[in-house]
């Protein structure tokens, strides 16, 4: 609930108090962080099933100081969803894979898909 606090912060330029509300999610993570590392070395089977889980947390956990860190994790459930800059004033940024659509000419007939991954700027436009 924290950190959609501090986006409607921030959204009503309420900066100070957007970050100290992300100050307090991260604290909370750090914590619960923490209390699974301790419940893991205390039972090693359990290292296993939090391995993954912990990765993810601890990268969020490092992003959060780093603004401009690379390869971030933007969503828990799909890791591999990229920021894509639009450049426009009501929607800056769009969450993500770039993906491109050839139709033919005279119907809807779709040929060939691809996504692309990465940088915007590497994909080709048509």
């Amino acid at each position: 609930m924290g950190k959609y606090l501090a986006n409607r912060f921030m959204a009503a330029r309420h900066m100070k108090k957007g970050r100290a509300m992300i100050r307090k999610v991260r604290n909370y993570l750090g914590r619960v962080m923490r209390d699974i590392e301790r419940g893991c070395a205390a039972t090693p089977q359990l290292r296993g099933l939090f391995e993954v889980e912990l990765a993810k947390a601890k990268k969020i956990y490092a992003q959060t100081l780093n603004a401009k860190a690379h390869d971030k994790i933007y969503s828990w459930h799909a890791p591999e969803v990229e920021c894509i800059a639009k450049g426009k004033a009501h929607k800056r940024y769009e969450f993500g894979c770039m993906a491109s659509i050839a139709s033919t000419n005279k119907s809807n007939f779709i040929a060939g898909m691809m996504a692309h991954h990465g940088k915007p700027e590497a994909c080709p436009r048509a």
